[in-house]
């Protein structure tokens, strides 16, 4: 039976990013990349925008929106943050290709999805998630085999990040010997823990609309300032 493990996690694990601050967040710094790109445009279709005393009005204008629309930005994020633990992770076998699970869009810098189940030390759940191997562009770049325990540290308690460490922890050395002996004590059909959401993750229709319409709002909002200004 074909197996896509990368893909299906990646689906199960991608939540969407839906705290008010974050849909403030996507909008306003959609429109800021839209009123940089407003700004090229505006310059184009009047070149004499910044020409003399036009400059002292445009400038500050620009400046001013800039800062507000930085203000979500500006806010701390209260929300508390689960330290996170030692972990062992082995790696699961899929059937899709290292091309399909390859991401970066140079070749100089690469990485590879690797689909990992994982216990934690301190005997809390087992989760399944993915992992990003880099150097995958490399010469004699070689893969972890289906089966490879790896010590890593789970960066945030709740959510499938991983991270590697310096060294394996007594802990961690010990749960290494116990899964060698006795694989079958960390079973393959684990649930997927989710990755922490970013506020600029743009996962479903309504993201993908807070970002392209604050793109569009920006744009229009640098060409009426420009436009209004050129006429001074």
């Amino acid at each position: 039976m074909s197996t896509n493990v990368v893909a299906e996690i990646w689906r199960e694990g991608n939540l969407p990013a839906a705290r008010p601050i974050d849909h403030a967040r996507r909008v306003c710094t959609g429109t800021l990349w839209g009123l940089g790109a407003g700004v090229v445009l505006g310059l184009i279709a009047f070149p004499n925008a910044l020409v003399g005393s036009r400059a002292f009005y445009l400038i500050p204008a620009f400046a001013v929106v800039a800062f507000l629309l930085a203000l979500p930005w500006l806010i701390r994020d209260k929300t508390p943050v689960a330290p996170g633990v030692d972990v062992v992770a082995r790696v699961l076998g899929t059937d899709e290709s290292r091309r399909m699970r390859t991401v970066g869009n140079s070749r100089r810098k690469q990485a590879l999805m690797v689909p990992v189940v994982v216990r934690p030390v301190d005997k809390s759940a087992d989760f399944r998630t993915v992992i990003a191997v880099h150097g995958a562009e490399q010469a004699g770049f070689a893969e972890s085999k289906p089966g490879t325990l790896l010590p890593l540290r789970q960066t945030e308690k709740g959510y499938g990040g991983l991270a590697n460490v310096e060294e394996a922890s007594p802990e961690q050395e010990a749960l290494m010997r116990s899964l060698e002996q006795r694989p079958k004590l960390l079973p393959n059909t684990a649930p997927v823990l989710p990755f922490k959401p970013q506020s600029l993750d743009r996962v479903t229709t309504g993201d993908q609309l807070e970002w392209w319409g604050g793109m569009i709002a920006g744009a229009l909002l640098a060409a009426v300032i420009m436009g209004i200004v050129s006429l001074l």
